[in-house]
């Protein structure tokens, strides 16, 4: 092979050196794969937001970014229509499907079907699984994509990290959040507004699946999602949030193939491997295992068959009971739950304090306003 030039060698280094710096100190955790965090635009570590649990409250802002992509336009969201924003519109979130672990690396990647519409071999190999007389959940399960959402965060509890980077499961949180932010008489409550925007105030409950007799790490179980008045911030506040669309990395149909399939650069797909199967075995799906008396059992205490993929827990399930509960769930179409009843009215939080900012004017005088009743979420 020919020796790179000068330039080529020095250009890869200066990449690789970039890439390395930003992404220090970074956990391989949830989504963080999508992210190529060397693209932000800011200097030093890109800050990662982590749910508080327990007694103190987590007081967030969430602030919008400019969106930059073309591609953007062509976005699909978690109901399947397009996003409806364009270059140079404002987003409070970066909403995307993945595909856990795929491949010999386990890496998480984007659906791009989900996304785009585009071809996903992932998503093709789980329709030919479903097409099939006798569809084995474990590998339709296995293979189907969850949703995430990635936001820009001003945290009040750690000033100090100024806009922070939090991504986190659209079913626990986002989901919440939404119905939190319809009021009894219809209004929405434009929570990620630069200037009438509203602090949102909620507690994590940690949370545990035991696997194998071993507890899992610990999560946060998100409640209601409480929305206090703040200051107004500056337009400038956009020259500081994170370019989310910016720093997504987007695969090529091509490249998650290859990715999926674990094949070698220069392969193509289809090729014949060295143990001469015809079709090669996709790293992402996971040999059966031997039925269990408790398979239908929520290890939670939850409702099997009926809160599939509805309660903080389902992110940690053991994967077998998890496909169990979700083909139950199919087949007995879940959405017909009892609600939670409504909880109990708090009083009024009190107007959180935030350091000053270069992007944010001092705080205005405001009037009291009555806080609106909300309605618990259903899960």
């Amino acid at each position: 092979m020919a020796r790179k030039t000068k330039e080529e060698r020095k250009a890869a280094l200066k990449k690789r050196t970039q890439s390395t710096v930003k992404n220090r100190d970074v956990s391989k955790y949830g989504g963080i794969d999508v992210l190529d965090l060397s693209k932000s635009g800011k200097k030093g570590k890109v800050n990662m937001y982590e749910c508080l649990m327990g007694k103190k409250k987590n007081m967030i802002d969430i602030l919008p970014f400019e969106i930059t992509q073309d591609w953007y336009k062509t976005l699909k969201t978690f109901n399947g229509k397009l996003v409806g924003l364009e270059p140079g519109d404002e987003e409070y979130k970066l909403e995307y499907a993945m595909h856990r672990q795929v491949g010999t690396e386990k890496k998480n990647m984007l659906c791009l079907k989900q996304m785009f519409g585009l071809p996903c071999e992932a998503c093709s190999q789980r329709d030919e699984e479903f097409a099939k007389d006798d569809p084995d959940e474990t590998i339709t399960d296995a293979l189907k994509p969850t949703w995430r959402c990635i936001y820009n965060v001003y945290d009040y509890n750690e000033p100090e990290k100024d806009i922070q980077v939090w991504d986190y499961s659209r079913y626990l949180f986002e989901a919440t959040l939404l119905e939190d932010a319809e009021n009894d008489d219809g209004g929405i409550c434009l929570f990620a507004d630069i200037e009438d925007g509203k602090t949102l105030q909620f507690k994590g409950k940690a949370k545990t699946i035991s696997k194998g007799g071993a507890k899992a790490q610990p999560f946060a179980e998100v409640g209601e999602v409480v929305f206090v008045d703040r200051d107004k911030y500056d337009d400038a506040i956009l020259n500081d949030t994170y370019p989310l669309d910016k720093m997504l990395v987007i695969p090529t149909v091509e490249e998650f193939t290859k990715a999926f399939l674990g094949l070698e650069e220069g392969d193509e797909p289809g090729d014949i491997g060295e143990t001469g199967s015809e079709e090669p075995t996709p790293a992402r799906r996971r040999p059966p295992k031997e039925e269990k008396a408790d398979d239908n059992k929520c290890p939670a205490g939850h409702v099997f068959g009926v809160d599939c993929n509805g309660k903080p827990e389902c992110e940690n399930c053991d994967e077998d009971i998890f496909n169990k509960c979700a083909d139950l769930q199919d087949k007995i179409n879940a959405g017909e739950q009892t609600p939670e009843p409504d909880p109990e009215p708090k009083a009024e939080p009190e107007k959180p304090s935030r350091r000053a900012r270069r992007s944010a004017p001092p705080a205005e005088e405001k009037e009291e306003k009555e806080k609106p009743t909300r309605t618990r979420r259903r899960r």
